[in-house]
């Protein structure tokens, strides 16, 4: 499994991913790999943050998280493949 994340002004990295995700390794997933994308393409302009919306992601502690952190996120349509570019 695949990590990954795009935006209009460029890509992030492609971060492996062993063993199941659960809500602990997503946020750790992000610390790692999202912020570095933020700084680099947005610094302190707006972004928002869009997942496929997978069960892991709606996780209370996630959630909890991205709002403690001012993560912008919008909700999409549960695991869209068709939204889903990676």
């Amino acid at each position: 499994m695949v990590w990954g994340c795009l935006c209009f002004e460029g890509i992030g990295t492609l971060t492996p991913v062993d063993g199941i995700i659960d809500s602990r390794k997503y946020i750790n997933i992000i610390e790692d790999n999202l912020w570095p994308v933020i700084a680099r393409h947005f610094g302190h302009d707006e972004y928002t943050f869009m997942d496929n919306n997978a069960l892991v992601h709606r996780a209370r502690i996630v959630k909890t998280y991205m709002e403690n952190n001012n993560v912008n996120t919008t909700d999409g349509p549960a695991q869209s493949p068709e939204l889903n570019i990676i």
